[in-house]
């Protein structure tokens, strides 16, 4: 994420960032942000993890857990 950030403060480069990774960058103004007003972004969310970790049970919870949120997002997304 740093890397990120840093490329950011060197030009023309733009990236879909939480605001809260770049909280400290906005309030000494390096970085600026622009909401998007009535855009609807679909993107993959990807879980990244050694290995070696395939098989822990916490990581079944989360994917489960990402799953579940996701399934409820387009629900409501499809109601309104």
């Amino acid at each position: 994420m740093s890397t990120i950030k840093k490329m950011l403060t060197f030009g023309k480069n733009l990236a879909f960032l939480s605001v809260s990774l770049i909280e400290e960058e906005l309030k000494s103004g390096v970085l600026l942000k622009k909401d998007l007003h009535d855009v609807t972004l679909n993107r993959k969310i990807q879980l990244i993890y050694p290995k070696t970790r395939l098989d822990h049970k916490m990581d079944e919870f989360v994917k489960m857990s990402v799953y579940e949120i996701a399934k409820q997002l387009k629900m409501s997304s499809t109601m309104t």
